[in-house]
């Protein structure tokens, strides 16, 4: 079959998409990024299964801390820019609620805007 016959999955949930990809690829490399001292230390790989399990984890504990959701409730995240805002998004879709990002570089400014 030719690349261009080949059907794409259609208005697919980011979260369904992932589960598939755990199912089927569990142990491909989702994604590699560099530790804090990857000098040292290397590159870390994350599988599609521990990224899913990661997100399955995740829902449990916030559906165990806030309850289930009702009305979409929002999330604050603030945090380093890391492999972790993956992981925080398709949970955050899987329990129910939206998420409010707060950018860690307008905090930064922020500080040295005070210190001055």
């Amino acid at each position: 079959m030719a690349e261009s016959e080949i059907q794409r999955p259609q208005g697919q949930l980011l979260v369904h998409a992932i589960e598939e990809k755990a199912q089927w690829i569990p142990d491909h490399m989702y994604i590699r990024y560099a530790l804090e001292n990857w000098e040292q230390t290397g590159y870390r790989t994350i599988t599609w299964r521990q990224y899913a399990n990661a997100i399955d984890k995740l829902a449990y504990w916030f559906d165990e801390q806030l309850g289930k959701a009702i009305t979409c409730d929002t999330i604050a995240y603030f945090g380093p820019n890391d492999p972790r805002y993956a992981i925080l998004m398709p949970t955050i879709i899987k329990c129910g609620r939206k998420v409010s990002l707060l950018a860690l570089i307008f905090v930064e400014d922020a500080h040295h805007i005070h210190s001055c």
